[in-house]
């Protein structure tokens, strides 16, 4: 006879084994272990042991190679008081366990992945050959590439790589057109969106927007118009920024716009949220330059107000 009082030292092994992965985030794993542990057990007893045991423990191991093929709908029924029954109730734990992780870590992805094509469709654009027809812009498209935004991406840089870019599809697009492999696909309406014409007064800085705001205004608009704001009643220009995070937590609105650092090669303004830290600018009447030159010949100090 297989000695029973082994067959139970086993069981709580199993049980403990159990019961400390329930708590832990890597639980997704514990299956395969314990299928492995249930088969060695299972093995172990022999034709010999109690058939009421066998089928215990067959019924166990049978729920467990289901989970590891992925199936997670299964419980183990009838569980008795004895610490076979225990370990039919803990398992059924550990699949419930199983599910919520499961559950959380697809919502997880979820949440990542559409964070991803978010932060995607805001680096993406590009170019598209159509047919022209009566509308405006309104034609079937023919041809389209798509070009990567760059993080430190201006207005200007964007332009010179959307037209290398454009240059080239049409090429490849009067080619398909003249040996008849052009393929024309009408364009969904719905998807449409209106781009208006840029004007001089966008390039205003509002202070009280977020830093983050304002440094992609000062890129877009590199070259033309420009970000600007003033300074003792001339118009400055701010061609480069970078964005720091405001140590002091959500500012007051009378200090948008405050220089609230002064450097040795750029200086910090307040802003809604944030500071807009300064590196190129221009002053009205001035060229170009960087901002420690800028601060060699102008008094510039904490205090002082960017925008009046």
């Amino acid at each position: 006879m297989v000695d029973k009082a082994k067959i139970e030292q086993a069981v709580r092994l199993l049980l403990e084994g159990i019961g400390e992965d329930i708590t832990r985030e890597g639980l997704i794993d514990t299956p395969d272990r314990i299928a492995r542990m249930c088969e060695e057990i299972y093995g172990g007893l022999g034709h010999e042991a109690d058939q009421h045991l066998l089928k215990q423990f067959y019924e166990i191991l049978k729920s467990i190679r289901k989970v590891q093929k992925g199936d997670l709908d299964v419980a183990i029924e009838n569980c008795g008081k004895d610490e076979m029954g225990e370990l039919g109730t803990q398992i059924n734990k550990m699949l419930e366990r199983i599910k919520e992780l499961m559950e959380d870590n697809l919502n997880r992805e979820m949440l990542a992945k559409n964070s991803e094509i978010r932060a995607l469709q805001n680096q993406v654009t590009g170019v598209t050959t159509m047919r022209m027809d009566e509308g405006l812009d309104t034609g079937d498209m023919i041809m389209k590439q798509e070009v990567i935004v760059d993080e430190d991406e201006t207005g200007g840089s964007l332009f010179d790589k959307l037209s290398e870019v454009g240059a080239k599809l049409c090429v490849k697009t009067m080619e398909a057109i003249e040996n008849g492999t052009a393929v024309y696909t009408p364009q969904d309406d719905a998807l449409a969106t209106h781009t208006g014409k840029i004007q001089k007064e966008m390039g205003s800085i509002d202070w009280s927007k977020d830093a983050e705001v304002i440094e992609r205004l000062v890129r877009g608009l590199n070259p033309w118009p420009s970000a600007y704001t003033k300074f003792e009643g001339k118009t400055l220009k701010i061609w480069s920024a970078d964005v720091e995070e405001d140590a002091a937590g959500r500012p007051s609105p009378e200090t948008f716009g405050q220089v609230v650092r002064v450097g040795k090669d750029a200086f910090s303004v307040q802003t809604g949220k944030g500071l807009l830290t300064i590196r190129e600018l221009q002053l009205e009447g001035k060229k170009r330059m960087s901002a420690d030159a800028f601060l060699r010949g102008n008094a510039l100090s904490e205090g002082m107000k960017l925008g009046e």
